[in-house]
Parts: C-alpha cells; sequence; structure tokens
C-alpha cells in the first residue's frame, strides 16, 4: 500500500497529481488523515475525505510513504510525532519515502536524507540536514524521492509509479497524460 499524508494546508496540486498517476498504473494508493477532523483541507481551500485515518495505517505494508508540501500542511506534519516515527521506521526498513516542495524538510528532521541527494522549495535547503542538496526538479537516492515544488507534481509522480508499479503501466498513463517530462 502506498499511503499518502494528509494535514491541514497540503499543497492539493502536489496531492492530486501524484495519486492520480500512480491510481491510473494500478498501485494502491490511500490518502491518510492526519488531522483527527471528518476531511482535510487544502492551502487553497479543497476539502478532501481522506481514505483512512492515521490508526488504520499498517506502517509494515507500506510500500511507500509519500508527503505533499504546501503551507502549513507539511508544517503541521513536522510537528506530528507520528509521521516523524514512521518515516523513521520506514527508512529503517529500506521502504521508500517521497517528499515534495517544503515537504522535504520534514524528511530533514527526520534525519532519513542524512548522506543522500535531495531537493526541496527554494528557501528550505537549510532543514535538509545531512542532505546534499540538488538544484534539480526530482531527485531519487537510495529509498527517498524528493521534488522541488508544484511545477514538478508530475514528474514526481511519474518518479514515484516507475519505482511502484509495472513499467507498461507507468508508460501508459505517460502517453495518455499526452505529457513530455522523462526527456
Amino acid at each position: 500500500m502506498i499511503y499518502i499524508l494528509l494535514a491541514h494546508g497540503f499543497m492539493e496540486t502536489e496531492t492530486c497529481a501524484p495519486l492520480n498517476i500512480l491510481r491510473r498504473s494500478g498501485a494502491r494508493v490511500q490518502l491518510v488523515n492526519m488531522t483527527g477532523d471528518s476531511y482535510v483541507e487544502g492551502s487553497n481551500g479543497l476539502r478532501v475525505i481522506p481514505d483512512i485515518d492515521f490508526a488504520e495505517l499498517r506502517p509494515d505494508e507500506a510500500e511507500a510513504i509519500v508527503l505533499p508540501g504546501g503551507m502549513p500542511g507539511a508544517a503541521n506534519l513536522a510537528e506530528d510525532e507520528r509521521v516523524i516515527d514512521l518515516l523513521q521506521r520506514q527508512n529503517e526498513r529500506g521502504g521508500l519515502i517521497g517528499a515534495i516542495c517544503a515537504a522535504p524538510f520534514v524528511l530533514g528532521i527526520a534525519g532519513v536524507l542524512r548522506g543522500k541527494k535531495a531537493c526541496v522549495y527554494p528557501g528550505f535547503e537549510k532543514y535538509l540536514e545531512g542532505a546534499d542538496v540538488q538544484q534539480s526538479l526530482v531527485v531519487e537516492d537510495a529509498n527517498v524521492i524528493t521534488a522541488n515544488g508544484p511545477s514538478a507534481a508530475f514528474a514526481f509522480g511519474l518518479a514515484l509509479a516507475r519505482r511502484l508499479c509495472r513499467a507498461e503501466n507507468v508508460q501508459a498513463v505517460y502517453e495518455g497524460m499526452q505529457i513530455d517530462l522523462l526527456g
């Protein structure tokens, strides 16, 4: 299962584009409510009813943990000890972790970027403790995929899908969505 963690203030594009690409590629993805409320509100007012609450998440079955950016969404995730613990456990077992825009700073706080290349939204570089910060749209290093902002949402979704889904499914989605991000 792929889990996308949602806190109030998440960036809608950085959630919906990867979610769409992953589901169209055949992945099982669940949006996880980190708030305790009946919905989670994005940074631009979109209200989403997640698939499950955090208590229903099964960490040992996580193929990937994905964090959308947006503020204050990423900050809300960073302040949640359950998120930090989940990321550390996922990293220890070598499970895939993805974060986009400001959210890679949460990975820095969790300590999962030490010795890895990563990118982040401009201005958040100082929070990527121990990382080799890159100026790229998307960076993949070992079990971590990071992306630098909303314009990277499709490339980020495709990078996740390439790691988690059958190649022919990802290629069909790439062609069907008529995007030219893979070069």
